[in-house]
């Protein structure tokens, strides 16, 4: 057995891997030479596929360069001034690649002319050229750049119309099922008869709107006039929405791509383009001179371009806490264009705010917000020596008491308990007066000595 099988040239490795993964039992030498030449076949034919393999990818590269390749020429370096070694030039770099590749198939074609008849088994593809086209870098997008709709912002629906025979502007909401319009608007306009009502409307943040009645109203945009009975409401965040009812009794068609609305009514089409929503940030400017007297407070009044009775919220202008000019975020009334600001002055100097100072912003909000939050954390500064003692008599650990007593507290408390001396028990009206007597009474000398 083993003198046939060198004599065929088999390899008798080959036949025993065969056999140990097929787990055959041969008894025969003629069997065993078959099944090793049968292993022999294939072993070749896999060394041979890899080889085709390693050819195709040394010889033709998936990605073809998208520039033609220029030869560089080589140029001499001074190696030795520099202190180097040399350096292999491109072209040489070059000669070894295409060497190497010839080397390859040239022992590829060697064993295609031992076995003439295996052939590969792997498939021939055209040469693919990959060319680069328009869109962006990374390639996610090869139909070619877009511009992402996220950043585009949309702003709700206005028009300008003629409510009543008054010029305003209206917000057109598909999806309010009434028509709304705010008091303080109805008081400035000529009107019919209000009709008393009671009514609770839900609104999208769950806040509820005041409605005291109802009218009707007569809206013309461009000598098209149709009428709607509107809901009269104290607190609506805009002085007047056209709702569902008015869009669907007028067959009115919101153009969005064209920015405009149609109206079809009473054999008549009319349209009128979107504006700009109105602006709900008022800022809020010094009405008079005013000096501030040295850790004391002081109420200001700020001019608002409001004219509704409405309530605001008030965020302070940065650039005064610089100056140590506090004025807290607070939510306020505007009556008669005008708002009540309390503003403390925690340096040891008189502060001047000239007339037309920027307080801050005012901003229209709905009647659901409540509280305000900070953004930033503010930490607070605690004097040190006998008068923190005295204030404090525990230290910090009584001022981490207090915080942890405090939560089971009243969060508000009355005006008369926060300008109330806690030596004596007096209360006042201001907390510049509560300065005042405890700077000239209540303080002990060393305090009296920090402050001066």
């Amino acid at each position: 057995m083993h003198r046939n099988a060198s004599k065929h040239g088999v390899h008798l490795n080959a036949a025993k891997e065969y056999l140990i993964r097929n787990e055959k039992d041969i008894t025969k030498p003629d069997e065993w030479l078959q099944y090793a030449r049968q292993e022999e076949y294939i072993q070749k034919r896999t060394q041979q596929q890899r080889n085709n393999f390693y050819s195709e990818t040394t010889n033709q590269p998936f990605f073809e360069p998208m520039l033609q390749t220029t030869t560089i020429q080589s140029r001499s370096l001074n190696a030795k001034s520099l202190g180097q070694q040399p350096i292999t030039p491109h072209h040489n770099y070059q000669q070894q690649h295409q060497h190497t590749a010839k080397f390859n198939n040239n022992r590829m074609n060697e064993k295609q002319i031992r076995h003439p008849n295996i052939k590969s088994s792997r498939p021939s593809y055209p040469e693919t050229k990959m060319h680069r086209s328009e869109g962006s870098e990374d390639g996610d997008d090869p139909c070619g750049e877009k511009k992402s709709s996220i950043t585009k912002t949309f702003h709700p629906i206005f028009v300008k119309i003629i409510c009543n025979s008054t010029p305003q502007e209206a917000l057109i909401d598909t999806g309010s099922a009434i028509t709304i319009i705010h008091e303080c608007l109805l008081k400035n306009i000529l009107h019919k008869n209000l009709i008393k009502k009671t009514k609770n409307h839900l609104s999208a943040n769950c806040s509820t709107l005041n409605v005291i009645g109802e009218t009707t109203l007569e809206i013309n945009i461009h000598g098209l006039k149709t009428e709607v009975i509107a809901d009269v409401a104290t607190n609506l965040i805009t002085d007047l929405i056209l709702g569902n009812d008015w869009i669907q009794r007028n067959k009115v068609y919101i153009l969005t791509p064209e920015q405009r609305i149609m109206i079809r009514s009473k054999g008549k089409e009319v349209s009128t383009p979107f504006i700009t929503p109105p602006i709900l940030n008022y800022p809020a400017t010094l009405t008079n001179h005013i000096t501030i007297p040295p850790f004391s407070e002081h109420i200001v009044e700020a001019k608002v371009p409001q004219h509704n009775r409405i309530d605001v919220l008030f965020e302070p202008n940065p650039r005064l806490k610089n100056k140590a000019l506090f004025i807290a975020s607070a939510l306020l009334h505007i009556e008669d264009k005008r708002i009540r600001i309390s503003t403390i002055n925690a340096t040891d100097r008189q502060q001047t705010l000239s007339k037309g100072t920027k307080l801050g912003i005012a901003t229209q909000i709905a009647a659901s917000i409540g509280v305000t939050m900070p953004l930033n954390n503010v930490q607070e500064r605690i004097p040190k020596g006998k008068a923190y003692i005295k204030l404090i008599p525990k230290g910090k650990e009584a001022n981490i008491i207090s915080r942890l007593e405090s939560k089971n507290m009243q969060m508000i408390t009355s005006p008369e308990e926060q300008h109330q001396c806690r030596e004596c028990k007096q209360y006042f009206d201001t907390g510049n007066e509560l300065f005042k007597h405890l700077r000239i009474k209540c303080y002990s000398e060393e305090i009296r000595e920090q402050i001066n």
